[in-house]
């Protein structure tokens, strides 16, 4: 969960960038380069309010009922906690984020397609596990490299792909913001069954390492978006930052966190 979160904001938003850069519906028209600014892929200014913040205030209070020493790890009453807060962040999300709607209807084939697309997305992920231990397995790596590293990269890919495609059909607040919605639901509904058969944490300094990268990249998504360019978006220097940050986060885990674990 958290190798997913990780590296899917700095993959996302740099897919978001390509996309946008090599012909999104916007680059094409002119609408989406700001008055002659086409290097600067424009998202609605509410993605900081809306997205970004709670997302960060989920992260804090992950923090809060995970790591101090008298609950640390995850219990039940994790869960509910966490499920009060996914609760919290719709409705808040859903009624500040709420404009003009219009009416849509999906044909049965629509449907049946969604359908088709929710059971092979369940498939995938058991598959990417199972691929993952035999990887690991083959390559004599630890469990926990696999699964941070190759996992949570696997579990990323359905998400770029999603970013390119609305990216590509000019919806650029849609692609860049969408991945911030995922991971506050990873963070806060994926933490319920966890939190329900209780779990420890084993690897307390991989685990702190990894939940204050997330922190820094919602504090650095929502800074970057809101500020350093005329019109809230993301130019090429913002997107290498967050990618730097990626990188950093890789650093630190590879010389300082495994090697002592």
């Amino acid at each position: 969960m958290l190798g997913a979160n990780i590296v899917a904001l700095p993959l996302t938003i740099s897919v978001a960038y390509v996309a946008f850069r090599t012909g999104s519906r916007n680059q094409q028209t002119g609408e989406g380069d700001g008055q002659g600014r086409g290097h600067l892929l424009k998202v609605d200014r509410k993605a900081v309010t809306v997205q970004a913040l709670p997302y960060l205030g989920i992260l804090l209070l992950v923090a809060l009922v995970t790591l101090p020493a008298p609950w640390r790890g995850l219990q039940p009453i994790d869960g509910w906690i966490m499920l009060a807060a996914y609760v919290v962040y719709l409705a808040q999300a859903l009624i500040r984020g709420r404009s003009q709607g219009k009416r849509v209807e999906w044909t049965k084939r629509e449907a049946w397609l969604a359908a088709a697309g929710v059971l092979v997305l369940a498939l995938g992920a058991y598959f990417t596990v199972l691929a993952t231990e035999n990887i690991v397995s083959g390559l004599g790596i630890s469990k926990l490299v696999g699964g941070l590293f190759i996992t949570g990269t696997m579990s990323a890919l359905p998400e770029v792909f999603s970013t390119w495609s609305v990216m590509r059909s000019g919806q650029s607040t849609a692609a860049t913001t969408t991945v911030i919605g995922d991971q506050a639901t990873t963070m806060t509904l994926a933490f319920f069954p966890l939190a329900l058969v209780t779990v420890n944490l084993q690897e307390l300094k991989l685990y702190s390492v990894s939940l204050a990268t997330l922190v820094l990249l919602a504090l650095a998504y929502g800074a970057l978006l809101r500020w350093g360019s005329s019109e809230p978006g993301f130019t090429l220097w913002k997107v290498c930052v967050l990618c730097g940050l990626f990188v950093g986060y890789l650093a630190v885990v590879l010389l300082w966190v495994l090697p002592g674990s």
